[in-house]
């Protein structure tokens, strides 16, 4: 898990480089398109996208179902490469809380692609011979998902399916609904 990590770190800083120098030179060479259409994203890449997820969570290793809220926010570097933050609650038990830092890619027209590192807290019983304790541990995980997104002018909303890769394993599904700006 520690190289999946350290692997995925590094592409994420040779994307970031690359896609900034590439973001840097589309600007400079650039002809006043604000008039035209985006032919790759179909008119509709907005720069940054902000977006509400609600749907469920199957955890499949531990065979539990909860309901799923989330958040998250894209910035478009390009029309092909996104960044972002992202946020979930989790109704599993006594509920899970994810981070992540997701790195969408649009092959196509209103498609995406995400992978993302995850830092999940979730409360953890540890039994010992004097006494029981509990309390929110971080474990990391791994996210690779994809959704497909409407638009009606700057609302955006589309089913999302992930799935996450850790000490256990979970499908992630439901519908987002956002904007870009």
């Amino acid at each position: 898990m520690k190289k999946l990590m350290i692997t995925f770190f590094a592409l994420f800083c040779f994307v970031f480089s690359n896609t900034v120098f590439s973001q840097h030179e589309e600007e400079h060479h650039a002809v006043s398109d604000d008039h035209h259409e985006d032919s790759h994203s179909g008119g509709h890449a907005h720069k940054n996208h902000m977006a509400v997820f609600t749907g469920a969570t199957n955890n499949i290793t531990h065979h539990s179902t909860g309901f799923t809220i989330g958040i998250d926010y894209e910035y478009r570097i390009s029309n092909l490469i996104g960044l972002g933050l992202g946020g979930e609650y989790i109704s599993i038990g006594s509920g899970e809380i994810l981070g992540s830092i997701p790195i969408f890619i649009h092959p196509m027209n209103n498609m995406k692609i995400v992978t993302a590192p995850l830092v999940i807290f979730a409360e953890e019983h540890h039994d010992d011979e004097h006494h029981e304790s509990t309390g929110k541990e971080a474990s990391f995980a791994f996210r690779i998902g994809g959704g497909y997104d409407f638009h009606l002018g700057k609302v955006v909303f589309g089913p999302t399916v992930n799935f996450d890769i850790g000490s256990s394993k979970a499908l992630v599904f439901g519908l987002s609904i956002g904007f870009g700006f």
